[in-house]
């Protein structure tokens, strides 16, 4: 099935991301781009925003809840 040119631009971006995945039992990651933290850490996530130069996506309703709480979402 052909992809439209969307749905390819958003795959290659998504694998071009740098990722933080919060997990407290993934022992490992595929991505070569991606990182695995076992607690958020609002503090670090609020610096990383600070010095960041594009916009931050949280996926997952925990942790975007917890992001919510932290008041790091202003979108």
């Amino acid at each position: 099935m052909p992809r439209s040119p969307h749905i390819l631009q958003y795959a290659r971006d998504w694998q071009a991301a740098e990722m933080i995945v919060y997990s407290t039992t993934l022992e490992s990651v595929t991505s070569a781009k991606t990182r695995i933290e076992r607690t958020f850490d609002p503090d670090a996530v609020r610096k990383l925003k600070a010095e960041a130069d594009h916009d931050l996506t949280v996926d997952g309703p925990n942790l975007a809840a917890q992001a919510i709480s932290a008041g790091l979402v202003d979108e």
